[in-house]
């Protein structure tokens, strides 16, 4: 299927983010969030679809999040971990890619498709459960300002002309 049909059949929407969403499952198991002043689902789900044209603008979460590959070209994470160290995996089928990935909490990542005129169709669990008041998004300039050691793989994967 292609990547419209995949989203008029998931009935995805846009996130805020980029790519597509919905949320598929949310925990009806409550528990304290991180700060202690409310509650939250123990964890959610989401399906997640990413083209090639767009990206995953750079985030972070207060949760753990895991990334699970289902169909279409392999997505790649670009991760800054609590202690300023870069990384990159693959979630998807090949050889030296991972069918699921996961995000510690309190990583900066984003995540592209990487193949030309392709998607990729993911699910994405968090837990504690999200909340759309965890998310913390960076622009480039304030990420190259937090880790300058990463400034050029900071700009290869913030920006769309690097396809």
């Amino acid at each position: 299927m292609e990547k419209n049909e995949w989203i008029n059949r998931l009935e995805l929407q846009v996130h805020p983010e980029g790519g597509y969403y919905r949320e598929i499952y949310k925990s009806t198991h409550i528990i304290p969030s991180s700060s202690g002043d409310q509650q939250r689902a123990s964890s959610t789900s989401i399906y997640y679809l990413l083209d090639s044209e767009t990206k995953s603008f750079c985030h972070k979460l207060k949760s753990d999040e895991i990334w699970y590959y289902h169909v279409g070209a392999p997505v790649t994470l670009y991760l800054i971990d609590e202690q300023g160290n870069w990384s990159i995996r693959v979630c998807g089928p090949g050889e030296g890619e991972e069918l699921s990935v996961l995000i510690p909490k309190n990583t900066w990542f984003g995540a592209r498709v990487m193949q030309s005129n392709s998607f990729v169709l993911v699910s994405c669990m968090v837990s504690p459960g999200f909340e759309f008041s965890d998310l913390e998004m960076a622009d480039r300039n304030e990420l190259i300002t937090m880790f300058p050691q990463h400034k050029e793989a900071i700009i290869k994967y913030t920006l769309m002309e690097t396809l």
